[in-house]
């Protein structure tokens, strides 16, 4: 168990125990070391997890820093008894006790039931069983079959991943590290098909048990799964070096054993050093298999192999089984068949060449990004922003650095915020401008205001369009009112007596205007309006305006009375047309009278059935192409029916479509 001391700026904040396989640290609520937020430091920082007996430290931010002994690094085995590791302004003490890392490694991983392998052969000689036979108490006798019993440890190191190709030409790895990947030219795949021949939606790789199977999710121009079509929305298991085709792009599914080494080396070398022969099948295999294999250090590893002599004799005889045996356990390994690539010395210095490039641009990425803290920590950070700038117009983001975005934010929140302090002074300082100007201006004008109201005005002009609502501006005006008011005071009530006739005759002229234009309902309300206002009325037209509007009344009601009985003859003699034309000529008047309203409901109602019966027909003879016969039946509607109502507008719109509207 690891033992982690925390500091801050040299002063120790707190200590923990990793008490479990995979341990964080970042600033995010949910990690086990919660940091305080500082420019640089992510919601997960960095995570200790215990891999293969060790436990490993590694920075999963894509930005800010990890460092050790001055050098910023991405991963630490962590096998020394006390290891320093800061995270600016943090500092990490890691204590290791000396404690079995392997005891821990197979509490998580215990060992699987042995599986059994058959491998049919040959029947040996007579005297080829007296060698071949193994004594001791492992021994099972299988009759005419050898059965070798092989214990599997369960295997937490195998990658599963796309060897990826475009149009032949291999692209990149591709992990699958997901349990559900998909791919398609959408910008939102996990990985995105760049042709225009691949549909949005194209495929999706699922994950269940370290059991992978593909789905074409409804392609356009199909998925193929060994140059065989994959039926749209069914799920397909994969096997390793089986290959995925779209129109242009190539997926070969295939599985890496970080432990293959090992594997080989207690499972196959005991077994098959014996001659050189036996060597050499070996490393071929081995080449054959995993394009990742190192010939050299396979060759170094049955070197260092020890094998019993009698032993060896007694398998020199069943090598050829066992060569077998290595080859099959290889294979359910699941290693991967693709060939190695050989590169030729002009690809390797193209290659070394785009790295040294790569690395100096790296550099550069690096000079911007420091310059952008430094300008961070200097306040500065309009010329932050700037070199973040440059460092994305770079195009290389150092793995030791990553995203920029979070120190992106806080100089773009630092930068609005100086902003809107600056914007803010200078406000209050035209402010007090404004306000000491207007102060000078009413000082000059004061001595104006016996002089009347237009005058005051004229000599506050300026001072008014600068602050409207000055209460010592209006005061002044104030001021020169009551003494115009005071001075003219009778002038004035004359004035605003013959005024006041002349707006109640104009409201009188208005509501006659009303009534020759037959717009009563605004003719009965501008009278009663000029009857109840305050105007004075020297002439004596309240009492005419309260007549007219008696009279009227006594027009509308007749005309109501008659539409009322020319709607209801028209409902009586089935004349629905007339009918619904009679009650909206009411309406027009009165569009909330009740009768009418019931009246205009049921003939437009009797209407709409006789209408139905001949739009029904038209529409049966123009299905049976009879077009003239069911002209015959839209203008029959036109002529019974009533603009704006269903089948009227309907029946005009069939004869406009045939030429005829």
């Amino acid at each position: 168990m690891l033992k982690i001391k925390v500091f801050e700026n040299s002063n120790f904040i707190s200590e923990h125990e990793v008490d479990q396989p995979e341990f964080t640290i970042g600033r995010g609520s949910d990690c086990d070391i919660v940091l305080d937020s500082h420019p640089g430091i992510s919601r997960k920082h960095a995570r200790i997890t215990l891999h293969q007996g060790e436990y490993l430290i590694e920075k999963i931010s894509q930005g800010g820093h990890f460092i050790k002994d001055g050098e910023s690094i991405s991963s630490l085995q962590l096998n020394e008894p006390v290891t320093s590791i800061s995270i600016p302004p943090y500092t990490f003490k890691i204590e290791a006790p000396n404690i079995s890392h392997q005891e821990l490694l197979d509490e998580q991983n215990p060992v699987v039931e042995a599986k059994n392998i058959m491998i049919h052969s040959e029947q040996p000689n007579e005297e080829e069983e007296a060698d071949l036979s193994p004594k001791g108490e492992d021994y099972d006798d299988f009759g005419d079959e050898e059965k070798t019993s092989i214990a599997v440890i369960e295997n937490n190191n195998l990658n599963y991943y796309f060897k990826v190709f475009k149009e032949g030409k291999y692209i990149k790895d591709f992990p699958l590290d997901k349990k559900v990947i998909a791919f398609g030219r959408s910008k939102q795949a996990d990985f995105t098909i760049e042709s225009a021949r691949s549909s949005r939606k194209h495929f999706s790789i699922v994950k269940l048990n370290n059991v992978f199977c593909l789905k074409d999710l409804g392609s356009s121009n199909g998925t193929y799964l060994n140059k065989q079509p994959v039926p749209a929305n069914q799920e397909i298991e994969l096997k390793s070096g089986d290959v995925i085709s779209t129109e242009d792009h190539k997926f070969i599914f295939e599985i890496k054993d970080e432990n293959f080494m090992n594997k080989v080396k207690h499972l196959a070398v005991a077994e098959l050093a014996t001659e050189n022969e036996d060597l050499e099948s070996l490393r071929n295999n081995a080449l054959a298999i995993d394009d990742s294999f190192d010939r050299k250090k396979l060759d170094a590893t049955i070197k260092e192999q020890s094998v019993d002599p009698v032993l060896l004799s007694k398998q020199n005889k069943t090598k050829k089984i066992r060569i077998g045996l290595i080859i099959g356990i290889i294979a359910i390994l699941g290693i991967s068949l693709l060939p190695k690539k050989n590169n030729n010395s002009a690809e390797l210095a193209s290659k070394a060449k785009e790295k040294q490039r790569l690395k100096e641009l790296e550099l550069q990425a690096v000079d911007h990004f420091n310059l952008a803290l430094r300008f961070y920590n200097q306040n500065d950070f309009e010329r932050c922003l700037n070199e973040l700038d440059a460092f994305d117009d770079v195009g290389v983001v150092p793995s030791d650095i990553g995203e920029t975005s979070e120190l992106r934010v806080q100089c773009e929140v630092e930068k609005e915020r100086i902003q809107r302090e600056q914007d803010e002074k200078r406000r209050l300082k035209k402010q007090k401008e404004l306000e000491q100007k207007v102060a000078l201006e009413i000082a000059n004008c004061e001595n104006m205001v016996t002089e009347g109201v237009d005058s005051l005005k004229s000599c506050l002009s300026m001072a008014i369009s600068l602050d409207p609502t000055n209460e010592t501006i209006n005061s002044l005006i104030d001021q020169a009112q009551a003494i115009e008011l005071e001075q003219e005071e009778k002038e004035k009530r004359q004035a605003a007596y013959r005024k006041r006739v002349a707006k109640g005759k104009a409201l009188y002229k208005k509501a006659e205007k009303y009534d020759e234009n037959g717009d009563w309902k605004r003719a009965i309300k501008t009278f009663d309006k000029f009857s109840n206002s305050s105007y004075p009325d020297p002439a004596k037209l309240k009492p005419q305006a309260k007549r007219n509007v008696a009279s009227i009344r006594s027009r509308i009601d007749g005309i109501l009375a008659g539409s009322i009985a020319r709607a209801k003859q028209g409902i009586q003699n089935e004349d629905y047309k007339n009918a619904v034309l009679a009650t909206r000529e009411g309406l027009k008047i009165d569009r909330d009278h009740e009768e009418l309203l019931e009246l205009q409901e049921k003939a437009e109602k009797e209407l709409n059935s006789q209408l139905r019966k001949l739009y029904q027909e038209s529409i049966i003879d123009e299905d049976f192409g009879q077009i003239e016969q069911a002209k015959q039946n839209w203008k029959k509607i036109i002529e019974q029916g009533v603009p704006g109502t269903n089948y009227y507008e309907k029946a005009r719109k069939k004869l406009k479509n045939f030429g005829d509207g």
